[in-house]
């Protein structure tokens, strides 16, 4: 019943609570936790054989967003390190190129680890996670693939 008849503030970045009033606390690992492992997911480009992947990628994770070649022999997997490290959001991340078509297609699979997010968080009241993101969190624009 009150579904219209609620508000609440997106905050500014490191603030939350509905009227914005409240800091977020600093965040970190816990050193006297044992056998964690760290988030991991896989991010699979492709096309039709003799197609050659061009354009570009866009990839949100928590309202911040990073554009990267569609290409897999452009878009390395140092250059995805680097990208998802511009991210404010993250921290530290291994990402790696497993596979990469130099054939036609230039189509690659790469495993990003997200290894560590910033004590002080890129966070507000509407983008935040507890260390263990969501796959709801991330989201995939292949707009600009040609």
């Amino acid at each position: 019943w009150d579904h219209s008849s609620v508000a609440m503030c997106v905050c500014d970045e490191g603030y939350t609570n509905p009227d914005c009033s409240r800091r977020i606390c600093p965040k970190g690992d816990d050193p006297l936790t044992t056998g964690q492992s760290y988030r991991q997911f896989t991010i699979s480009t492709g096309a039709d054989p003799g197609l050659a992947l061009d354009g570009y990628f866009k990839l949100t994770f928590l309202g911040e967003t990073i554009q990267f070649s569609a290409s897999g022999a452009v878009w390395t997997g140092t250059e995805c390190e680097a990208s998802f490290e511009s991210m404010r959001n993250i921290e530290d991340v291994n990402c790696v190129q497993s596979t990469f078509d130099s054939g036609d297609t230039l189509s690659a699979t790469y495993t990003v680890t997200l290894n560590a997010f910033p004590i002080i968080p890129h966070e507000n009241n509407i983008f935040s996670h507890d260390g263990n993101p969501l796959l709801e969190d991330v989201t995939c624009d292949i707009s600009g693939v040609t």
